[in-house]
């Protein structure tokens, strides 16, 4: 660990420049970054160049932006040291879409600062988090303190639509990343507002299903003998789920589902539990009657079928039909040792069989799962650097709930650890975003703890 005379150094530093990390976050947040599979933003771009920019100025020689197809990256490394590890640090510049403006109290891509919180699109995921990362190397290098490790960088351009860009970086370029250990920022911290480090995420298929009954919808007076495209659907969903257990009926859907083994299920036996918050945040009806360690076995050791859409007849007036045309969203959320291509054509053995045709089902996207082991040798100096950021027990989850594009680190053969920078109420996704300002304070130290950490524990492995 940093011995207390330089970590008081780096507190004084950090606190000193607060101000100027405010306004450096700020203009990242009026750059409207809402990135788009098939069509270009200039936003992204001009992100991209000011991300560039800012890595010139810390020494990082070879920054540049690349675009494989539609999206820009940002690459670059410092340091060359073969007797430090390598890091990679990851993070996305994009954002989700606004929604309706009239949602937001303050303009989404217009930064505000009330009651300590920087209000934007973008300010807790990811701007806030990632420019820690690089506000804690300018600590360092203002300090004249070498840094610990060497650094990679990777600036998405695309996580919020499937990462495809970065997907296809990685297959042409896997010698720019090669790296001990991955490490990024993203999400919000676990409800019990703990600092939080979690090992992977979740895979994914997301496709879109649609179906056709009779040529146009038409009036209910022939419900009695036309087929009703929303009925239909309704059976064919059924049929993939148990109602009961929830489990999923689709052949084969369990056959590669890793099971926990000890070092996973110790974990979950250490989150705090989430009930009370789930019961006043979301005040589901019935209310699960499960335990904590059920809840996250559930959430993240068990892969699941969610319906995230569904499309038929009228909602906007008094319209009596017999819907001809239904449209559905359908995601598996997956679990290590799933395979999104296997799971893929298993769900399309299945629609298939109930008379869905194979140019009515359009895959999304996919992602695989990722794992980094809960034993793994660097959690425990990792929790210790977030420990004498936060003052408290972090909490160290074994993935997030949902999908992410992690799983391209296990490809490149690195663990990956990521540690939120956000607090639970963040809003991402949603209107009113925001980031907490003392945990964008803690964020920066936190990254200057943890580099520390990768410096005095990681192993030189992929020189």
């Amino acid at each position: 660990m940093i011995d207390e005379q330089t970590w008081r150094k780096f507190i004084q530093y950090v606190d000193g420049n607060h101000d100027t990390a405010i306004e450096r976050l700020s203009e990242l947040v009026r750059i409207p970054t809402v990135a788009d599979p098939i069509t270009p933003n200039p936003a992204l771009d001009e992100c991209a160049q000011f991300i560039r920019s800012w890595l010139q100025r810390i020494g990082v020689h070879d920054a540049r932006v690349v675009t494989p197809e539609v999206n820009p990256l940002v690459t670059g490394s410092l340091g060359n040291d073969p007797g430090k590890p390598t890091v990679l640090i990851y993070s996305h510049m994009d954002v989700q879409a606004a929604g309706p403006e009239t949602d937001w109290e303050t303009p989404p891509f217009e930064p505000v600062i009330k009651e300590n919180r920087l209000y934007g699109r973008g300010s807790g995921d990811n701007k806030g988090q990632f420019i820690a990362h690089l506000l804690a190397i300018e600590a360092y290098q203002q300090l004249g303190i070498p840094l610990p490790v060497n650094i990679r960088f990777l600036y998405d351009g695309g996580e919020e639509i499937g990462s495809g860009d970065f997907a296809r970086f990685v297959e042409q370029s896997t010698g720019a990343l090669a790296a001990d250990y991955a490490f990024t920022s993203d999400g919000p911290a676990h409800e019990s507002w703990r600092p939080t480090m979690v090992l992977g995420g979740r895979g994914i298929v997301y496709l879109k299903i649609r179906l056709r009954t009779i040529n146009r919808s038409t009036h209910s007076q022939y419900a009695p003998v036309l087929p009703n495209a929303a009925w239909r659907m309704l059976q064919i969903l059924n049929s993939m789920r148990d109602p009961e257990t929830g489990r999923v009926t689709v052949d084969g859907f369990y056959d590669d589902v890793r099971e926990p083994d000890r070092a996973d299920l110790s974990l979950l036996g250490a989150i705090p539990s989430p009930i009370e918050n789930l019961r006043e945040q979301l005040a589901p009806d019935p209310f699960p009657d499960i335990s904590s360690d059920e809840y996250y076995r559930r959430l993240l050791m068990e892969p699941v079928l969610n319906i995230a859409g569904f499309a038929a007849g009228d909602l906007t007036g008094n319209q009596t039909v017999v819907p001809g045309h239904v449209e559905v969203k359908l995601e598996a959320l997956l679990v290590p040792d799933q395979d999104p291509q296997r799971i893929t054509e298993l769900l399309k053995i299945h629609l298939e069989s109930w008379g869905i045709g194979s140019s009515d089902i359009e895959i999304m996207f996919t992602m695989k799962p990722s794992r980094t082991p809960p034993d793994h040798p660097m959690v425990g100096p990792l929790t210790d650097a977030m420990r004498r950021v936060w003052d408290t027990e972090p909490v160290v989850m074994n993935r997030f709930a949902s999908y992410s594009p992690y799983y391209l680190f296990d490809q490149l053969g690195m663990p990956g650890f990521y540690i939120a920078y956000a607090q639970p109420d963040q809003s991402n996704h949603a209107p009113n975003e925001n980031l907490d300002l003392t945990w964008f304070r803690n964020g920066i130290l936190t990254s200057i703890a943890v580099l520390d950490q990768f410096g005095r524990h990681g192993e030189v492995r992929n020189q």
